[in-house]
């Protein structure tokens, strides 16, 4: 496909964000459109109060064109599955509202889905400079959704804050699981996406230099949240290996208790490690995990799947 006439559609999805969105709007504003290209902006607002969805329709960059929507049940996964819908690009890019994307993101995405490499492109997400801290593990970042762990590599998984992908995997993969995401169980509603887009036989391609830079709260760097967000991680891979993978796990509710007795013996062994307030270490963090993951498959294993193994579609 030539350079010209390439169509893309560019969704972020808000709910009471209106502070970080401005950041991400001011940077949007500041992006290059290369010529030839046509950019649409598709605003979401998911059911905000605090002056989110205003924002979103005044905003009105130069050379983009913005459109705001509004999706008052909440659940990320519904704001965007509205967003798909009304998408008009040849390749849909999906970001967050607290990110800040470098001037010529965009060409770097989605360059290489033009160009046949790949059907689909993770860009690298790295956490704000302010809200480093030495403690911070790559897998504390990813919680937070940075991606500069990863390496150049054929077939990772998309990462919501920064990806994109052709509009043809909706003929295949045709919406976001409800129950995953912000709003619902927390996570892994972009993982199932493109585990999915895979099964269907669609390319993925970390691109290493379309880089956004993210600005979560602070809030959610310190213990307390970090526990939180590692109870929805284990919570959301339960849903997927059950509904989708079709896992089996013998005995789920014993294993969460003697998981449980197990975290609450190391926390007693190592009482400095885990009381620190400032941020939980990656040791408690994989075990509270695994006590979520069996709460939860002891859950979803009384339900019927949602999906045939590995399916595209929720059935």
């Amino acid at each position: 496909m030539g350079a010209t006439g390439r169509r893309l559609s560019v969704i972020i999805c808000s709910l009471n964000r209106m502070t970080a969105l401005q950041g991400t709007l001011a940077a949007i504003h500041e992006l290059v459109v290369p010529p030839g290209w046509d950019v649409e902006l598709l605003l979401v607002d998911n059911g905000s109060t605090d002056g989110t969805a205003e924002l979103m329709q005044s905003f009105r960059p130069e050379a983009i064109c913005a459109r705001a929507l509004s999706m008052p049940l909440r659940g990320r996964s519904n704001a965007l599955n509205m967003a798909l819908a009304e998408a008009q690009g040849d390749i849909i890019v999906l970001t967050d509202d607290d990110v800040r994307p470098r001037h010529d993101w965009l060409e770097r995405l989605c360059t290489p889905i033009f160009e046949g490499e790949c059907d689909a492109a993770v860009g690298r997400t790295t956490l704000a400079p302010e809200l480093e801290r030495p403690e911070l593990t790559w897998f504390h970042r990813s919680l937070l959704a940075c991606t500069d762990h990863l390496q150049e590599q054929q077939n990772p998984d998309l990462v919501g804050a920064n990806m994109a992908f052709r509009r043809e995997a909706l003929e295949r993969v045709p919406a976001l699981d409800l129950e995953l995401g912000p709003g619902a169980l927390g996570f892994m509603d972009d993982t199932l996406f493109s585990r999915q887009l895979k099964a269907a036989g669609f390319r993925t391609r970390f691109v290493g230099n379309a880089g956004v830079e993210h600005h979560p709260d602070p809030a959610r760097i310190n213990r307390a949240s970090m526990l939180r967000q590692a109870q929805m991680l284990g919570a959301s891979e339960a849903y997927v290996d059950h509904h989708w993978s079709h896992l089996s796990v013998r005995a789920p509710r014993l294993q969460c208790v003697v998981r449980s007795l197990r975290l609450g013996a190391w926390r007693a062994t190592n009482r400095a490690e885990a009381r620190a307030p400032s941020i939980a270490s990656w040791n408690e963090l994989v075990r509270v995990i695994r006590i979520a993951y069996f709460r939860q498959f002891a859950i979803e294993c009384s339900r019927p799947r949602n999906y045939a193994l590995q399916g595209l579609k929720h059935v």
